[in-house]
């Protein structure tokens, strides 16, 4: 089960989307950075921010799922060391199933050598190094009403 947070305005209609995901070890656990990532972008972007929290013994396919269901134009993922495999392995999925999305990741476990992981998950489109709030909502700001389907 996602714990599912809209940061919008009230009464605005938003058609490009964001999902910020975390994978926590345990169900008490929360991801602060997502919601660091998600609130400075809101408050700069008209993108529509979705946050998404699950567990590392979920399925991958459970997740991927959900995700899905979102209907996102862009997928993030926050890394660490408990969580680096289940993540990589549902970007591959997020990637087989929703081939036009965008994703990135960032977080101590992708940040520290960004060529290697790019080189190691070819479905990874962007990682943000260091602290992510300006880079992320930059990058959103970029990518906003785009896909990679028009990327050729």
């Amino acid at each position: 089960m996602s714990a599912d947070f809209l940061l919008t305005e009230a009464g605005t209609t938003r058609s490009w989307s964001a999902v910020i995901c975390g994978v926590n070890c345990s169900y008490t656990q929360t991801n602060p950075a997502i919601r660091s990532l998600a609130a400075w972008a809101a408050e700069r972007l008209s993108t529509q921010i979705l946050i998404r929290e699950y567990q590392t013994g979920q399925p991958v396919d459970v997740i991927a799922r959900d995700l899905l269901d979102s209907g996102a134009d862009f997928y993030a993922f926050s890394c660490y060391i408990w969580n680096r495999r289940l993540v990589f392995d549902l970007i591959a999925s997020l990637r087989r199933m929703r081939p036009q999305a965008w994703i990135a990741v960032g977080g101590p476990e992708v940040s520290y050598d960004a060529t290697t992981i790019l080189d190691q998950v070819p479905e990874i489109d962007f990682i943000i190094s260091g602290e992510g709030e300006v880079s992320f909502s930059c990058l959103l700001a970029q990518l906003e009403g785009t896909s990679r389907a028009g990327t050729g």
